[in-house]
């Protein structure tokens, strides 16, 4: 038997009278350090076993590689595996409950990972099982040797993996939200913990004075793995190549077009780095990401049609991270045919009904996307003037862009991580286009329906959020803002349940001053009906006090009895209204009017609609009128409907539409 197996083996049996899980701790270290020494003669592997990690939810030991490096001083390690332990004897296939949970988490999150029970091993590799060993059984009080060979070979093969680069942008979706979920419960863990709480409530109270008044713990936990996670994934798509990634310097990196992102973690990295419990997830993931091909991974970004960048990092991470966070938030990605019949529609609607002879490009057209998501109606804006632009050569685009069309854009979003992921993607994009931003750009974390006038009470914040809650209120209340497009979230079971906004949309609740006779009308709280109450009131109530809605939502209100009172609303407000019913309702298992079948552009249940709302200037509006509506249904397959979207002048469709949208 080869030594080390058999000093390892004698040390197992010492200490079998009494023994538990942490008893076999150093023995295994022993090994794991001696079999390193053969595979890195020059020493420089170490197996960590750190009580504070382990007992903050961290695998029981750590295996590293010190590095040298003539350009950087005190390069960090690199990680080279993760081992978890069980009690001895214990089947490592019959895990239950809390353990296979842990297991789980661990497989996802950790590349390189052996689970033993000390005789047993099982090697994961990017979270599939790819070898297991046993070196012996237990007989009574005795250790029988079998199968070293084969544990030696195991051993040597994990703690001889140095790293394969992640490629695909799904498989590092995958590794972002395994790394976010040990995050959320480091996070937790440290706040249920006397030595480490009063900096996490420092920032925690911070927050929900100047952006979430109602935030508990959970949800800050939540929050603040999801900033610390894609904030750096950002920083790692900016990183000098040529230095090691280190999540204590990421700040260095941040781009200045989001000042929030880096001036937080400038402010959070020194303190998180004290604390074991979340510094090990952090030291983890930056390890990922400096693993990371970054070349190919922004190519998704180049990329356009079903391979948006999007769909790989926001809903792929957020159904991987908490699908039931998108489910509370009505959170849906986007369809880019959607987006650009309503950007065209937008750019013609300007052109045709507002006499704005450049349309989207048109310098005092301010647009805002009051549910920004990841950017991609903004994103699809920027592309459309940049089209504009094309025959004026590129001098002129890129002194405009930088200049002009970066103060005409604004977004307000309440999630974390599609917060970033549009200001990354924007800032992408606009270099890709030649137009590097010189300075922030206009989208603010911040709950579009809350009460435009309430005291965020930002005396004792820190002043990159006071310019996050500063900046949102200038956009709800001060920017002339012409356009309001987007996908507002759907959810009947709202969690936006401000007062303010409750209490606004109650004018949907009467029609002409008489109160809707309605046993269930909670579907009027739906947040995409909120959303429309809001973009009404901003444009009737707030300068320029004219402008357009363009949204596509749930299409139940279109002629569903309990929203009468909101359609009247609409008329009476609006001056055209033009509604493209695209169908696709699932639960009323739609069929198209040849007996066909009839499909959602996007991959839920309810139906939608694409609407564009017109309420015109001083003069041109007429407060005793009713809106003329112009109506149109589109049936049929989704690629039916996409194709349909992707083709049609918006003119066309205005052609064939008629009066359909009633009142009461």
């Amino acid at each position: 038997m080869d030594p080390r197996l058999s000093e390892y083996l004698n040390a197992l049996k010492s200490r079998l009278q009494g023994a538990t899980e942490h008893t076999y701790r150093p023995a295994l270290q022993a090994l794991l350090e001696g079999l390193a020494k053969g595979l890195y003669p020059s020493g420089n592997v170490k197996v960590l076993n750190d009580p504070k990690r382990t007992g903050a939810g961290a695998p029981d030991f750590v295996v590293i590689l010190e590095r040298e490096s003539t350009l950087y001083e005190n390069p960090p390690p690199l990680i080279l595996g993760h081992v978890e332990t069980k009690a001895l004897g214990i089947d490592l296939d019959r895990l239950r409950g809390r353990e296979e949970e842990q297991r789980e988490r661990y497989r996802k999150a950790f590349p390189n990972l052996l689970y033993t029970n000390y005789l047993d091993f099982i090697l994961y590799r990017e979270g599939r099982e790819v070898a297991r060993a046993t070196l012996d059984r237990r007989k009574g009080k005795s250790l029988i040797p079998a199968g070293e060979k084969e544990v030696l070979v195991l051993l040597q093969r994990f703690l001889g993996y140095e790293g394969e680069k992640i490629s695909k942008a799904d498989a590092l979706t995958a590794q972002l939200a395994a790394h976010a979920q040990l995050l959320r419960a480091a996070i937790d863990q440290a706040l249920q913990s006397e030595e480490a709480k009063e900096d996490l409530e420092y920032w925690q109270e911070v927050f929900r004075k100047s952006l979430l008044p109602d935030l508990q713990a959970s949800e800050f936990a939540d929050l603040l793995a999801q900033t610390l996670t894609y904030g750096l994934f950002t920083a790692r798509l900016y990183h000098r190549p040529g230095h090691p990634f280190t999540f204590r310097e990421a700040f260095w990196s941040l781009p200045n077009t989001n000042p929030f992102l880096k001036d937080l973690f400038q402010s959070l990295a020194p303190k998180l780095a004290e604390e074991p419990r979340i510094a090990w997830v952090l030291e983890s993931l930056s390890d990922i990401l400096e693993r990371t091909d970054i070349e190919a991974i922004l190519d998704h970004f180049a990329r356009g049609g079903r391979s948006d960048p999007v769909l790989h990092f926001y809903e792929g991470f957020l159904q991987s991270y908490d699908p039931n966070k998108r489910e509370l938030r009505g959170v849906y990605y986007t369809p880019d045919p959607v987006v650009r019949f309503i950007v065209r529609g937008v750019d013609w609607l300007l052109k045709e009904k507002f006499s704005l002879s450049e349309g989207l490009a048109e310098d005092k057209v301010y647009f805002l996307d009051p549910a920004t998501g990841t950017g991609t109606f903004l994103y699809h804006v920027i592309l459309g003037i940049h089209e504009r632009f094309s025959s004026r050569g590129e001098a002129l685009w890129r002194r405009y862009a930088q200049e002009k069309l970066t103060q005409r854009l604004f977004g307000l979003e309440l999630m974390m991580v599609p917060y970033t992921v549009a200001h990354l993607k924007l800032a992408l994009e606009l270099e890709r286009l030649g137009a590097k931003p010189q300075g922030r750009l206009a989208i603010y974390l911040a709950n579009t329906l809350e009460d435009p006038d309430r005291d965020p009470q930002l005396q004792e914040v820190p002043p990159f959020l006071k310019g996050e809650a500063e900046g949102a209120y200038q956009v709800r209340r001060h920017q002339p803002i012409l356009v309001i497009l987007g996908n507002p979230p759907y959810s009947g079971h709202s969690a936006n349940k401000m007062d303010w906004i409750k209490k606004l949309v109650q004018d949907y609740y009467k029609v002409d001053g008489q109160t809707l006779e309605e046993r269930n009308p909670k579907w009027l709280q739906d947040d995409y009906v909120k959303f429309i109450r809001w973009g009404e009131w901003r444009l009737a109530k707030v300068e320029p006090g004219y402008g357009m809605l363009a949204y596509v939502t749930n299409h139940a209100y279109i002629s569903n009895p309990t929203f009468r009172g909101m359609r009247r609303h609409l008329l009476r407000t609006f001056d055209e209204i033009y509604i493209l019913n695209l169908h696709g309702n699932k639960r009323r298992k739609e069929k198209a009017p040849d007996g066909g079948p009839d499909e959602s552009v996007f991959d839920i249940q309810q139906g939608v609609a694409i609407a564009f709302f017109l309420r015109y200037p001083e003069g041109k509006h007429r407060d005793d009128a009713l809106a003329r509506v112009f109506y149109a249904d589109l049936w049929g397959t989704r690629g039916r409907k996409e194709d349909y979207l992707n083709s049609t002048p918006f003119h066309k469709v205005t052609q064939v539409a008629t009066q359909a949208f009633s009142g009461p």
